[in-house]
């Protein structure tokens, strides 16, 4: 499931109703949120893309900003993306 910023307009009922479903969501689920609280509510890993290389992070958001921000994750294992124009050479 791939959700670009879900709780934007959702009052408080609705967004704790969406959070509760979303945390039981048997799929993988893809978040681009601005919401903190719902993204440590929800997420256990945290995807980097950072000059063509995910490095995925354990955590929640805030474990992510205090812990693992750029500036500190040199050593963290990382996936090479290869884009589609080197890939046919």
């Amino acid at each position: 499931m791939l959700l670009d910023e879900p709780t934007n307009h959702l009052d408080l009922e609705a967004l704790l109703w969406f959070q509760g479903y979303l945390k039981n969501y048997p799929g993988a689920i893809v978040v681009i949120s601005h919401d903190r609280e719902f993204l440590n509510q929800l997420v256990g890993y945290i995807v980097e893309i950072r000059q063509s290389k995910l490095i995925r992070y354990r955590g929640n958001y805030d474990e992510y900003w205090n812990n693992a921000r750029p500036t500190r994750c040199n050593s963290w294992p990382s996936i090479k993306i290869k884009s589609a124009k080197s890939a046919g050479s």
